[in-house]
């Protein structure tokens, strides 16, 4: 790897400052912010009030805790910035902080207090480090302490950070739901149109010598005034999404999904490029070179005489940064110098385990933690959390990027692989089809798989296939009685009864697959209609549905909610699980919430997970593995029964 030394170089030079502008910031006197924001207020309508929600400040050096181990994916590389000596870059789990050779220090997320795992755009600010996340927060990173904003408008819900601009005492975020806030460390106010219309959606700022330039999904605005946005060109310019801007002198870049253009300063526009997807841009002021990120054509280099020069091949681009004197993009492949005729790999990949932040399943078999995720296929971890291999390798015809459920087929037989594209089969000589009788199955989006004594159920989004060991197939849609034909969870239950979850209720279907009873969902039993998930216990069998929590049905038939006190839980796909005396339901903004199968009480999971939509959990001997949206974490059992709280009864 090239050396970063000298990139990161030129960032030193605001240590020292930090300091004291770390005082200003937490302690700032009424100045030039204060009347700017209270003449923003004043101008009727063209501004929003802002909550900000801060949290304590907390040190980052705090070593990781006995028993609790988190682990991200690292390799979407989102934004990079020099600061103090460092070179830190924003992924999709976490901030990876480099020394001046660019070797990797450390991951810095939830755990080293930032606001959100996936963080999307770094600013430096106030001698901080600005680091914007994708639940909307925004966290300010000193030497040693971190803060964490985030900003409500109204009842509004929280929105990404898109993009991040310091200018002087101010720090404009650009968010996918809030519009453009304006914050000065303390107080916030989010800028509209002069109308006073809704705040847009912001996809793109550049700070140049005309002001702050201002993309949303709709077109290009410029910030004008205290707390407006004025239309540019009067209503009048171009209507396509902005995907990326920049200064180039005078003259505003504006990229689109279908090319990039430039605004002179006179109003006039010209077409630089067409038929790419621009997704990032720089401008070089002394040689006069552009360089352009694209979305699926890496780096297109345009020169001042009309060149074009490409590098990265497909590589999609994410940002393009000056860091120190080089100019580097930053992609879902690693961060590359391109101050050369060719790209220079700066930091690469690799550098976590998981090859995506969102965990969909989990699975022990062979020894191992088998992890699907909703990006890349699955990962196989090794207990002490650290990658064994990777599936499906390259190439593979049937992609398996989105897992749906993980089952095992025994230690010999392998690993039955649920896909949005297909189901597979996988063991120690490689992925395939899994198609035991030559046959299809229903539809190839599958949900889910369960197998009992060599029976195979799959459910699709177009009904149940059931393959038996002999090669038979078995297909249950409605015409054999399913409610509905989208079957989103399946197991088999007492007696080799077939419980199908479905859009629209429970089908019970004997051995020999005729319907037995579809349970209809009621208040007191089962809470909704939409069936996510299925658990088989000696009690019966837990159903966890979208919305109306979760119900115990037992060999009658008969339903019992068993959360009542647990209002519009929604349990997510595939996602309740036995462990010993008790039942694990994964919840979308709940966390973990954990059943006592005898006393049925519910507690909570009350250490913090870096996300509240927990997507899976696997017991085993010594710990919990927990699946998130924004990563895996692995919990001592005994953190876990320090971490259980009760849940009171309403």
């Amino acid at each position: 790897m090239k050396s970063a030394k000298g990139i990161v170089a030129a960032a030193t030079a605001t240590a020292a400052s930090g300091c004291i502008l770390l005082l200003a910031l937490f302690f700032p006197v009424k100045q030039r912010v204060e009347r700017v924001l209270a003449k923003a207020r004043g101008e009727g309508g063209s501004v929003h009030d802002v909550r900000v929600l801060e949290t304590p400040r907390r040190r980052i050096d705090v070593p990781p805790r006995p028993g609790l181990l988190a682990l991200t994916s690292t390799r979407d590389m989102r934004d990079g910035i020099a600061a103090r000596g460092k070179l830190l870059v924003a992924s999709s789990g976490g901030v990876l902080v480099h020394d001046e050779a660019g070797h990797l220090e450390r991951i810095m997320t939830w755990e080293h207090g930032l606001g959100s795992t996936i963080t999307t755009a770094l600013a430096e600010y106030r001698g901080m480090v600005a680091v914007g996340t994708a639940d909307g927060s925004v966290t300010l990173l000193d030497a040693e302490d971190s803060r964490v904003a985030r900003f409500q408008i109204g009842d509004a819900k929280e929105a990404a950070v898109t993009e991040l601009v310091a200018d002087g005492d101010m720090l404009y975020v650009g968010t996918s739901g809030l519009g453009l806030i304006a914050w000065d460390g303390r107080t916030a106010v989010a800028t509209s149109f002069g109308d006073g219309r809704e705040p847009p959606d912001i996809t793109a700022l550049a700070r140049g010598p005309s002001g702050l330039a201002v993309g949303t999904s709709s077109g290009v605005l410029l910030r004008r005034g205290s707390g407006y946005l004025a239309p540019l060109d009067r209503g009048e310019g171009r209507k396509e999404r902005v995907t990326a801007l920049a200064w180039n002198g005078d003259a505003l870049l504006v990229g689109t999904p279908f090319g990039l253009s430039q605004r002179e300063a006179e109003g006039t526009w010209r077409k630089l490029l067409d038929g790419v997807l621009v997704t990032a841009i720089l401008s070089d002021a002394v040689s006069g070179r552009l360089y352009v990120g694209t979305f699926d054509q890496g780096v297109i280099v345009l020169s001042p005489s009309g060149g074009e020069r490409r590098l990265l091949g497909q590589e999609r681009i994410n940002r393009l940064r000056w860091v120190g004197d080089r100019p580097v993009a930053f992609g879902s492949g690693g961060a590359w110098d391109l101050s050369g005729h060719v790209a220079t790999l700066l930091v690469p990949t690799g550098t976590s385990a998981l090859s995506g932040p969102h965990v969909t399943a989990l699975l022990h078999h062979g020894g191992a933690i088998w992890v699907g995720t909703q990006e890349d296929g699955v990962d196989v971890l090794r207990t002490d959390g650290s990658l064994s291999r990777h599936f499906p390798r390259p190439g593979f015809r049937k992609g398996a990027s989105k897992i749906t459920h993980l089952e095992t087929l025994g230690e010999t037989a392998g690993v039955l692989v649920s896909t949005r594209e297909g189901i597979l089969r996988v063991d120690s000589h490689g992925a395939d089809d899994f198609r035991p009788s030559g046959e299809r199955i229903p539809h190839e989006d599958v949900r889910a798989a369960a197998q009992l004594s060599g029976l195979v159920a799959v459910a699709t989004t177009r009904g149940v296939a059931v393959y038996d060991p002999g090669g038979a197939v078995k297909t249950l849609t409605q015409r054999e009685g399913l409610p509905d034909d989208q079957a989103l969870a399946i197991a088999w239950g007492e007696g080799g009864r077939l419980f199908v979850g479905t859009r629209k209720g429970l089908a019970i279907f004997t051995r020999d697959m005729r319907l037995e009873k579809v349970v209809a969902p009621s208040p007191s039993g089962i809470g909704s209609a939409v069936i996510t998930a299925l658990a088989a216990a000696n009690e019966g069998m837990y159903v966890g549905t979208h919305g109306g929590g979760v119900a115990l049905v037992g060999e009658d038939g008969l339903a019992v909610n068993v959360s009542l006190e647990l209002h519009d839980l929604v349990i997510n796909p595939g996602a309740l699980v036995l462990d010993r005396d008790r039942l694990h339901a994964c919840t979308r903004g709940e966390g973990l919430l954990v059943l006592d199968r005898t006393t049925r009480r519910w507690r909570k999971l009350g250490e913090p997970l870096g996300s509240d939509n927990v997507t899976a959990v696997l017991p085993t001997d010594d710990a919990l593995w927990i699946g998130t949206d924004r990563g895996l974490v692995k919990i001592s059992r005994s953190l876990v029964e320090a971490a259980l709280a009760p849940l009171p009864r309403s």
